[in-house]
């Protein structure tokens, strides 16, 4: 059995810290929520929230630069999904039409795998994305994955020679 709480009226000195502290938090919400309402532009002048962020800021924009390694990596992902489909369906594990839904899948990750725009593994990456191109979440259209054109044996050399080899897990069957 617990025993039934019983409340003390407050010493003056503790009346007065709370209320300080009522006051102080209801200052630092008002303070907070007028930052939310307007920003500071670059010659100092308030501008509304809606105003870009770019012309609140001074400092330089960093760019991503993507890297072989980042791009091997990435194709390597694509790779593990189509490699677990396969063993999915060859074992039984998964039907016709799972298989195709993990297929569509992978070329859209395969669309996402960024490329640094020259070199050999973005030459072929990007000959990967021509023959499967990514396919719409909504369509069943067939992919180009697992077909005869659908080749890694180019870019897995490539990313090899780049110091990022392929890889990929098997999860599915075993």
């Amino acid at each position: 059995m617990t025993a039934p709480l019983i409340l003390q009226p407050m010493k003056r000195s503790h009346t007065r810290i709370a209320a300080l502290n009522v006051v102080l938090g209801a200052a630092a919400l008002t303070a907070g929520l007028a930052g939310c309402a307007t920003s500071t532009t670059a010659n100092g002048a308030q501008a509304p929230a809606s105003a870009p962020a770019a012309a609140a800021t001074s400092s330089p924009t960093v760019e991503s630069v993507t890297t072989d390694q980042d791009s091997c990596a990435a194709l390597g992902d694509v790779l593990t999904i189509v490699q677990n489909a396969g063993m999915g369906l060859k074992s039984g594990r998964m039907d016709q039409d799972e298989y195709d839904g993990w297929l569509r899948l992978a070329t859209r990750v395969l669309d996402r795998v960024p490329v640094r725009g020259d070199g050999q593994v973005s030459t072929d990456i990007d000959a990967l994305k021509t023959i499967a191109p990514a396919v719409s979440i909504s369509s069943d259209a067939a992919t180009g994955i697992a077909t005869r054109k659908w080749d890694v044996a180019s870019v897995d050399a490539a990313c090899q020679a780049a110091g990022a080899p392929l890889q990929v897990q098997s999860f599915t069957g075993g």
